[in-house]
């Protein structure tokens, strides 16, 4: 399962019809470092369409590749610390990026979308948490005794068919 799904399982069809149009299209080549060393600010929300990147953590190296359907730079909406890991392009890839000030924007004047974004965010690092700490994780795998959220099992083929609308919206742009 893919992360991207964490965040459109919690947010209305309007919310992903903002992203799909707020977002910004990029195709980028391999190599190219998406968080590039300590001391970046955050900047952004970054959606993979297609393609995989890597992320890496000084001394050890590569730690995850995520993949069409997953998402970064969650971790930076919530907390402005600097990176702690590298994300870099190992095939070509298309993202839809969001930039934080506009996000910030919008969560400023959209208190509903606000709430969504965060309970999908909080959804998304609890897995990741719990993947961590049970050791099973391999890139952005879950690990295999998840419990899920009974509403997000709910909403999850809603949150597929979200993910099938901006692809086919940001492709046709």
């Amino acid at each position: 399962m893919r992360s991207i799904l964490y965040l459109l399982a919690q947010l209305s069809d309007d919310d992903v019809e903002w992203i799909a149009t707020a977002g910004e299209r990029k195709l980028l080549p391999i190599g190219t470092r998406l968080v590039r060393r300590k001391g970046d600010p955050p900047h952004a929300l970054t959606l993979i369409l297609n393609g995989a990147v890597s992320v890496a953590v000084e001394g050890r190296g590569q730690i995850a590749r995520f993949v069409a359907g997953d998402m970064f730079g969650e971790m930076r909406l919530a907390d402005e610390t600097s990176p702690s890991t590298q994300v870099t392009v190992v095939e070509p890839t298309i993202v839809l990026s969001l930039d934080r000030a506009v996000l910030d924007e919008r969560m400023e004047t959209n208190e509903g979308f606000a709430m969504r974004l965060e309970a999908g965010i909080a959804m998304l690092r609890s897995v990741r948490l719990a993947a961590s700490a049970k050791h099973e994780s391999r890139g952005n795998r879950l690990p295999s005794q998840a419990r899920l959220d009974t509403a997000f099992m709910e909403n999850v083929h809603l949150a597929g068919a979200r993910f099938d609308r901006i692809l086919k919206k940001v492709t046709v742009a």
